[in-house]
């Protein structure tokens, strides 16, 4: 499976997200491909909604997630919207703002599902699962 790694990092400072690296090594170690787009205006001009969608249609994921602290929420919330219109790939939120506020992220219906918590061993075991079409209901970590 691809999965697209979404860093909703504007009006932050500069940053590495060591998680979603973590992530991404663990994932591609099980065999899936992964992409990562780290928005953040000291790397690149924030994307507009059609250039948002755009970039999603042409990375084609099976799976989006956004790694979220607090203060990005309402920016989350934006690219989340267009994250829907662009694909029919399931969306996952995880980072601070999952521990944080996790009922408040699944009440907004734009996301399928949280990841709380250390996510190595339950994302990649929630990827396996969809992949093979299995229910995910039971996996530890997930909202």
């Amino acid at each position: 499976m691809k999965i697209l790694f979404v860093y909703p990092n504007a009006g932050s400072q500069l940053g590495f997200n060591y998680g979603i690296a973590h992530l991404a090594a663990v994932l591609k170690q099980a065999g899936h491909s992964v992409a990562l787009w780290q928005l953040c205006e000291e790397i690149a001009p924030l994307p507009g909604k059609d250039a948002f969608i755009r970039r999603i249609k042409q990375e084609a994921p099976d799976v989006i997630g956004f790694s979220v602290v607090t203060h990005q929420w309402p920016y989350t919330l934006q690219l989340a919207g267009w994250a829907r219109e662009a694909s029919d790939a399931p969306l996952v939120c995880g980072g601070i703002h999952a521990l944080a506020a996790g009922s408040e992220i699944l009440r907004t219906g734009l996301f399928d599902y949280i990841i709380r918590g250390e996510a190595e061993e339950a994302f990649v075991e929630f990827v396996h699962k969809l992949e093979r079409r299995e229910n995910v209901a039971e996996l530890p970590n997930l909202g």
